[in-house]
């Protein structure tokens, strides 16, 4: 597994892998569609990671460390917004 340079696997496989990560992205997708705002959305996303799981710390801990790239991915627009701002008059 690529350690992306920082001694662990890289983000990008963390968010592609079935773990925590990928439950974390799939839940602020869901929050981001409903409306919610991130500090909302990520507060209740991590209460829903579960509590009694083999290395469940360690993920707290980088998801955390994380938060803000985790936030300004939330905050992006989407594709389709993107797209759709790009058009012209």
């Amino acid at each position: 597994m690529d350690r992306g340079g920082f001694g662990g696997p890289s983000l990008l496989e963390l968010v592609d892998t079935p773990s925590p990560a990928s439950d974390v992205r799939a839940m602020l997708r869901l929050y981001r569609d409903r409306g919610h705002p991130f500090e909302d959305a990520w507060s209740r996303t991590l209460r829903s990671l579960p509590q009694a799981m083999p290395g469940i710390e360690e993920w707290r801990s980088l998801l955390h460390r994380t938060k803000q790239v985790w936030k300004a991915a939330y905050e992006r627009p989407s594709r389709p917004e993107r797209v759709a701002g790009s058009e012209g008059p």
